[in-house]
């Protein structure tokens, strides 16, 4: 795909549109592949363009590529259009499609599927009762190009891969999407996918579950479906709208995390105020992540809590590395830590962080920015480092001088699979493994720096 500034078009409006699919997920995703530079190419049976003629797509046509809501996302050039029979279709047109089809057997078949849906309209249209596609059906293929995206192409538009694996994978598989950049999961039951399975051949894991792994664009997505294991049948989807960022909250309940009650920072104060009870010796923990991932429930996070009230004393220095919502930097000045460091590379976890501090009275405790970790000034008692493993073990260096002397570093975020290796990269630069958990397939570390 290329960048380039948009074509001298005073009105895009005035241009003709293209458009692909029905309006729905399917045309959010095939805009999401073009968008993504994966998708040249796509087909369409063409007793359906004469049915629903639209414009002709003359080589060398700009179209302003449009959304199921009508938005104009982009301009595309039309480059060439041809008809053949199915028969004559080939893997490298099959494979401009970027649909992740495993052969052109493959590309038939759910497009058979997905254009049996009209043959009751084109068995009307062509007065052929018997009509079906055969291996002689015509097909129109055409090839085009992204010459640039439309302001605004991006609002409201949010880039997922959706999955179908087996209970017992899970940590493997969020480790899996969070090395390959996620911002976020969300476990869903398999119905909720957002379209029907096309990407793969395997029948669904026993008791499967769906995950939905949202990303920061229609690339990083795109990329991670192409990298991902065709087992899980990974699939990119474009979602509109944002309601559904905020549907998890429907099913979040209060969470004991050791000495901690996790509570939903959406609540009420009449809702919060029964855990606030002097009757109990559970510190309430208020947390609303917002829109960046952290409710605090992950495995990865009760490690770290573990971890903290473990090592933690009273006074104690804390930097937070990868504070994500906050819910360690909070839990560790909650403990009396002091004074508590907390940064992210995003700005809105930086936010969140600070917005969760107020809520929980901790806000004058907690220092939290976008800075990278070596330009953190100083060392610290206690380094929590809850992110992934290849980053734990990219960052080593910079990670261990944050650590004073004697002090602890406390790392989650990995699975049982890398800790040698994110053990080794800590112990080639002095510190010494102290202690080991796990939950599930998730691991937390503590080593302590000589």
């Amino acid at each position: 795909m290329t960048t380039d500034s948009a074509p001298n078009v005073e009105d895009p409006d005035a241009l003709p549109n293209w458009e692909f699919a029905n309006p729905g997920p399917l045309r959010e995703r095939l805009n999401g592949l073009a968008l993504a530079g994966r998708k040249s190419g796509t087909f369409s049976l063409v007793v359906l363009n004469e049915m629903y003629p639209g414009d002709a797509p003359a080589p060398g046509t700009t179209f302003v590529m449009r959304g199921t809501n009508g938005a104009g996302l982009a301009l595309i050039e039309s480059l060439d259009c041809r008809t053949l029979p199915i028969s004559e279709v080939t893997w490298e047109q099959v494979d401009s499609e970027g649909e992740s089809f495993l052969s052109v057997t493959h590309w038939r078949e759910a497009h058979e599927d997905f254009w049996s849906q009209f043959t009751h309209e084109i068995r009307a249209h062509t007065n052929d009762p018997s009509w079906k596609i055969t291996e002689g059906t015509p097909v129109t293929y055409e090839t085009f190009r992204v010459t640039a995206k439309l302001p605004g192409a991006d609002a409201a538009r949010f880039p997922v891969v959706e999955l179908a694996i087996s209970p017992d994978d899970i940590e493997w598989v969020s480790s899996e999407l969070f090395d390959r950049g996620t911002v976020g999961i969300e476990e869903l039951e398999i119905g909720a996918l957002t379209t029907r399975r096309r990407t793969g051949s395997t029948a669904l894991p026993l008791n499967a579950i769906g995950l939905r792994a949202g990303f920061p664009s229609d690339e990083a997505a795109a990329e991670a479906e192409a990298g991902l294991d065709s087992a899980w049948s990974p699939r990119f989807e474009v979602l509109l709208g944002d309601d559904w960022l905020d549907a998890w909250r429907e099913h979040f309940e209060p969470t004991r995390l050791g000495r901690f009650m996790l509570l939903p920072g959406w609540w009420t104060e009449e809702e919060l105020a029964p855990f606030a009870s002097a009757e109990t010796d559970l510190i309430p923990l208020v947390i609303d992540p917002g829109r960046s991932f952290g409710t605090g429930s992950h495995a990865t996070t009760e490690l770290s809590l573990a971890a903290l009230e473990n090592w933690l004393t009273p006074g104690q220095s804390v930097l937070d590395i990868g504070c994500g919502s906050g819910v360690l930097s909070v839990a560790a000045a909650l403990l009396g830590a002091s004074p508590v460091v907390g940064v992210d590379v995003e700005a809105a976890a930086v936010d969140n962080t600070r917005i969760n501090a107020e809520r929980n009275g901790v806000a004058g405790m907690i220092v939290a920015s976008t800075d990278p970790v070596g330009a953190v000034e100083g060392t610290f008692d206690i380094v929590v480092a809850n992110i992934l493993a290849p980053v734990l073990i990219a960052f080593a260096n910079e990670i261990t001088q944050r650590v004073t002397p004697g002090g602890r570093l406390i790392l989650a975020g990995l699975v049982d699979e890398q800790r040698a290796s994110v053990v080794n990269a800590y112990m080639r630069l002095g510190l010494t493994l102290s202690e080991v958990s796990q939950r599930g397939n998730w691991v937390g570390l503590v080593l302590i720096r000589n």
